[in-house]
């Protein structure tokens, strides 16, 4: 079966999803799983890409003791894994348009 980059998050990931209130996560095998509803997303998807260039820039080992020494200091919006992710997030939504963030609501359907 080849690599998939995504996966549409199903048990104990999906709950893990929900209770936190995020709709993805990238995993330092190389997935980023994402709700069904944002699963088509590209720019929840790009958000994703970044993290997982992050671990391979990084190191899997490193990216996943750096993000989780970074969200207990600083917590979620000032990880800086998660600055330089909305960042480039937020380039690519301004030059297509697509107005602000929408992560805790449904994407529109195309």
């Amino acid at each position: 079966m080849p690599h998939r980059t995504f996966v549409i998050a199903r048990g104990p990931i999906r709950w893990f999803l929900l209770a936190s209130g995020s709709v993805g996560i990238a995993m330092p095998w190389g997935r980023a799983y994402l709700l069904e509803p944002w699963f088509q997303d590209r720019l929840t998807r790009l958000h994703e890409i970044v993290h997982l260039r992050q671990m391979q820039r990084d190191g899997r080992v490193r990216f996943t003791v750096r993000y989780l020494w970074w969200l207990l200091r600083y917590g979620y919006w000032r990880n800086p894994y998660e600055i330089e992710a909305y960042t480039i997030e937020s380039e690519a939504r301004a030059r297509i348009g697509a107005g602000k963030p929408r992560r805790s609501t449904r994407p529109a359907r195309a």
